[in-house]
């Protein structure tokens, strides 16, 4: 997971690095009072589950607070968000103009209370991830995002440094970006076939190895497969229920 601490207050983040690290055992990034579009292209960075704290007194140079939330917000719909501040007053007018708020801290923030909170988003993030017919993928391209059901992708291909991915409506959705990051993170439901190629493995009809390509349900398209990806494709169709779950 993920966490960047937006504070005004460097001893306050110090508090929240401290405590976080503690419960995740991972590392953090902390972001005292950042310009506006650098908390952004941060945000842009990230890939997997992210949680952002804001502080309700930041003033982040090119905006304020809010408007840093909305904009985390349009980078990620799945990330979650929570607001750190000193007053209980701040609250309902954080949860009235933001979407989804994930939780709010009076400072300083509790260690058991963020405890409870890293629990929560775990296990709703385990809990998302096994219902496999529900998964999405989130495609993102300069601070637009497309979310598709994984079981209407059929499969992406690479071109320099475009990314293509094929649906089953025929849609081609074209984004910058690398295929070991989407292998990375959507791997158990995507199959490398080549250094080109991710394929659905809910979409894989069969495999062919005179031609070395793969037959896509879905398209009349034939998928290549490399010389060293070879055994391991055959290995998974020799393996694999045709036509599970797939819709």
């Amino acid at each position: 997971m993920n966490i960047v601490i937006f504070d005004s207050e460097p001893k306050h983040a110090e508090h929240m690095k401290q405590v976080l690290a503690r419960i995740t055992g991972e590392e953090l990034q902390i972001q005292c009072n950042p310009a506006l579009q650098a908390a952004i292209s941060l945000a842009e960075d990230k890939d997997g589950t992210t949680l952002f704290f804001i502080d309700t007194r930041l003033k982040p140079a090119g905006g304020n607070f809010l408007m840093l939330a909305r904009k985390l917000r349009e980078c990620s719909d799945t990330c979650h968000i929570c607001f750190t501040s000193p007053s209980l007053g701040d609250m309902a007018y954080c949860y009235k103009k933001l979407v989804r708020p994930s939780g709010f801290f009076i400072k300083p923030a509790d260690e058991e209370e963020l405890g409870i909170l890293i629990s929560e988003i775990k296990a709703f993030e385990g809990q998302k991830r096994s219902t496999r017919d529900e998964e999405r993928i989130v495609l993102k391209n300069r601070g637009v995002q497309k979310i598709l059901r994984m079981n209407d992708v059929l499969y992406f291909t690479s071109v320099d440094k475009k990314i293509f991915c094929h649906t089953v409506d025929e849609e081609e959705i074209c984004f910058y970006g690398a295929l070991g990051k989407i292998e990375e993170e959507y791997g158990e439901y995507l199959l490398r076939c080549h250094s080109g190629f991710l394929v659905n493995r809910k979409r894989i009809e069969g495999f062919s190895k005179n031609s070395m390509s793969i037959r896509i349900r879905g398209t009349k398209e034939d998928v290549p497969v490399s010389k060293s990806r070879c055994k391991a494709v055959e290995a998974f169709v020799n393996g694999v229920s045709l036509g599970e779950d797939v819709e």
